[in-house]
């Protein structure tokens, strides 16, 4: 857990100063929110891909639970 915090925390801190190289280097905001858009597609396909076990529950165990 420390090493997602530590990660995110660092490309909190690289993302605005990435993002005002971008800006001044073509002189508007498109290419700024294009990067973004492709990191966030990147995250979730890692997210998605990597995952050691499927997110999912098993609806045989839940429904052989008996309510009290």
């Amino acid at each position: 857990m420390a090493f997602v915090v530590v990660g995110g925390n660092i490309f909190g801190m690289i993302a605005p100063i990435g993002t005002e190289y971008v800006i001044g280097a073509t002189g508007s905001y498109d290419w700024a929110f294009g990067i973004a858009g492709i990191l966030l597609l990147v995250g979730a396909t890692v997210v998605v891909t990597m995952a050691r076990s499927p997110m999912t529950t098993n609806r045989d165990a839940s429904s052989a639970q008996v309510a009290v």
